[in-house]
Formats: structure tokens, C-alpha cells, sequence
């Protein structure tokens, strides 16, 4: 399918394309595209392989891709004789991808094969790589040769021309070459046909979870420098000074990433939900999603005060929609959140599964209202309803 608009798309399984086409297009979300693709994710293994080896292309959410990608990801596999890409193979004739990421493997099996992290090959005008992350490994099976080397890039493969521009991102996934002639970066394997490395901005990579030390396209960096920032920053020493990029297209910047505390790479939050969040949390600590409905009654279980005072974000209760800084906020009270809050349709509500105590002190004050103000207990730290952060008082005292 091509030429679509793809908004919210969910898929799991498997996506193969072969073997007697003359161009193989995998992708788990699209084979093809060239619309626009938005708050969509995969999480399947796609695999392109063919006669000719030079024309099998795999990515985790689209193979070929022409159009907008923007608030997405993809978790599975991506494995291709030619291109494998985590999130798509090729981003060509004004493809883009925006606040979007990937975590799982990319590998190409023939000679001279490109894979990336996120993107295994960007070519063509206007083909851009906007604060945009990926995670998972690199490799390759195919020997490569001195005329054909295998190009592996912890974010993108290679660089194709003068057009394309990866901008504010990051790679951290292991990069490994097989036997032969092979161009490895951290960031991005190669440039190619008179690309350049002022091509790529403020972008890094991690040097130790990847593998490669060294020099190449974008800026190396040590894992404790990429975790340690816990905002933009303000100084030039600020690495993230510049990431608060302008992504729609309005005024100012639109604040894509969460930042967390020194222990966390970046995350997006930009066009990204609470779900969506709560994963790239989850999958940074090693976590297994949670069920908040184990009773499968479509109402979503609250056990905490955090949980209860974060329904303000989802007042619909349909664990649905929570996108930004109330994602954030949300994903943290609902840490390792599934897609759907493990509802097994939509969820239609909440329920209590237990007492709840607010005054934590246990000093038989939670709060005091006076002039219409709610003042908490300075004894109590919650820091919940009774700190007035989800509170306001209407009516006389």
C-alpha cells in the first residue's frame, strides 16, 4: 500500500517479501509509502529477501518510504540482502522522519549491503532525520568487498548525495561488521556520492554501547555524557542546547524530548503517548509491560495515589490520547504501561483496588483551604492532591 494516510496504526506478526520480485519492499506497516504516517508502531520482524540482491529492502515499520513519518516507532527485526533499517530501509524523494524511534535489530545478509538503526539509507532531496532515536543492533552476515563494502551506521547506513540532514539525534545499539571490507560509524556507516559530514547536527552516538570509538559522521560521546543532562541547557557546553527543535512548523520550539533524571537517555514525548512513553521508560529499564486491568473488565486498576491523581490526564478513562508532558506524567504513575492499558478492548474507566491513605504523615491533617487557596500539609510529601497539583478549590471555604 502507498500513497495512504496512516494515523495511529498498531501491528504485530511478521511481514516477508520475496523471493521472485524484481524489488522487494518489507515493511510491517507499510511495504511503500508516500503519505504520511503519524503515531503509528510495529512490532514484527520483516524480512526482504530475493533473486536480486540489490533490490530487497526491509524496515521495522516501512520498507520504502517517500512520505512524513512523525510520533512513531518500531520494536521488531529487520533483515534484508540489500537495505534493513529499524523504523524503514529508504528514505528517498523527500522522505522524513520526525520524533520517532526504534529498538530493534537491523541486519543485511548479501555483499555490499547498508543497514541502520533507525534508517538504513537516505538518498534524494529534502530526505531529512529530525530528533529521532534508535537502540537495537547493527550487523551484517555478508563479506563486502573493496568495490562493494558492506555500510553499517548505529542511526543510518549511509548518506547518499548532498540533500539529506539528520538533525538532534542519537544512536546507542552495537555496531558489527562480518568478515570483508566493511564502513562502520556509530551514527551513520557511510557517505556517499559527495555527502558530507556537515550534513548531520548536534546528533551522537554512544561510544561504548556501540562499539565504535574513533572519529566519524556526528559527535561521539560517552554514555554518562548522553545520560547525565537532565534539560536543554543554556550553555554551549550544553549538548542538548539545540534539540528543542521547531517540528510543526509554528512558533518556537515544540519541547520533543523528556529528559528524566542523570540515570536516562533522552526520550520523545513529541506526538508520542502515554503508552508510547511508558515503553521507551520500560524498555530503558529492562521492563516487561504491565497489565493495569488483570481482572480484563476494561476498567483500569488504581492501587496508588500517583495513579489516582493522574487521571486528571485521561479523564475519559480510556487509557487513550495522553500525549506530551501529561504523558510523561501519566507513563510515571503507570510505569511499564502497555498499549491500551492491557484492556482487553477499550478501557471505559477506573476502579479502586484498595484503600488509599492521604495523609502519608499520618498527623490527621492533609490540607488546609483559606481564601480560596489549598495549602498542604507541610508535614505531608505525597506531593499529590493535598500539594494542590490536582486540586482547585471552587466555592467559599
Amino acid at each position: 500500500m502507498s500513497g495512504s494516510w496512516v494515523d495511529g496504526g498498531s501491528v504485530t506478526g511478521s511481514q516477508t517479501a520475496g523471493a521472485n520480485s524484481v524489488f522487494n519492499f518489507a515493511g510491517c506497516l507499510l511495504g511503500q509509502n508516500n503519505g504520511a504516517v503519524t503515531g503509528s508502531n510495529a512490532s514484527c520482524n520483516a524480512t526482504a529477501t530475493g533473486a536480486d540482491d540489490a533490490s530487497d529492502y526491509a524496515g521495522g515499520l516501512l520498507g520504502w518510504n517517500q512520505g512524513a513519518v512523525t510520533g512513531s516507532y518500531a520494536t521488531g527485526t529487520a533483515t534484508a540482502d540489500s537495505r534493513a533499517g529499524g523504523l524503514a530501509a529508504e528514505l528517498t524523494v523527500g522522505g522524513t522522519v520526525i520524533a520517532s524511534y526504534a529498538t530493534g535489530a537491523a541486519s543485511v545478509t548479501g555483499d555490499g549491503g547498508v543497514a541502520g538503526g533507525l534508517v538504513a539509507s537516505m538518498s534524494s532531496a529534502s530526505t531529512a532525520v529530525r530528533a529521532s532515536y534508535a537502540t537495537g543492533a547493527v550487523s551484517t552476515s555478508g563479506a563486502g568487498t573493496s568495490m562493494a563494502p558492506n555500510k553499517l551506521g548505529g542511526l543510518a547506513g549511509q548518506i547518499s548525495g548532498t540533500a539529506p540532514v539528520i538533525v538532534a539525534s542519537y544512536s546507542i545499539g552495537t555496531v558489527t561488521g562480518g568478515t570483508g571490507t566493511n564502513s562502520r560509524g556509530g551514527l551513520v556507516g557511510a557517505l556517499v556520492s559527495s555527502a558530507t559530514a556537515s550534513q548531520v547536527t548536534n546528533s551522537y552516538w554512544d561510544e561504548t554501547t556501540t562499539g565504535i570509538a574513533g572519529t566519524g559522521t556526528g559527535l561521539r560521546k560517552t554514555t554518562t555524557q548522553l545520560r547525565t543532562p537532565t534539560a536543554y541547557g543554556t550553555m554551549s557546553t550544553d549538548i542538548y542546547m539545540s534539540w528543542n527543535l521547531n517540528l510543526d512548523g509554528e512558533t518556537g520550539g515544540d519541547d520533543p524530548w523528556h529528559f528524566g533524571d542523570n540515570m536516562d537517555y533522552p526520550l520523545l514525548k513529541y506526538g508520542h503517548d502515554a503508552a508510547s512513553v511508558a515503553g521507551q521508560v520500560a524498555r530503558q529499564a529492562g521492563a516487561d509491560p504491565v497489565d493495569y486491568d488483570a481482572d480484563n473488565d476494561n476498567l483500569i486498576e488504581i492501587s496508588a495515589l500517583a495513579q489516582l491523581d493522574a487521571v486528571r490526564y485521561d479523564l475519559d478513562g480510556n487509557g487513550l490520547g495522553v500525549v506530551g508532558d501529561a504523558a510523561v506524567a501519566y507513563a510515571a504513575a503507570f510505569p511499564g504501561l502497555p498499549k491500551g492499558m492491557g484492556c482487553p478492548a477499550v478501557c471505559q474507566g477506573y476502579e479502586l483496588m484498595n484503600d488509599l491513605d492521604f495523609d502519608t504523615d499520618g498527623d490527621g491533617q492533609t490540607y488546609t483551604i483559606s481564601g480560596g487557596t489549598v495549602t498542604a500539609d507541610a508535614d505531608d510529601t505525597n506531593n499529590f492532591f493535598n500539594g494542590n497539583a490536582g486540586w482547585v478549590s471552587i466555592g467559599d471555604d
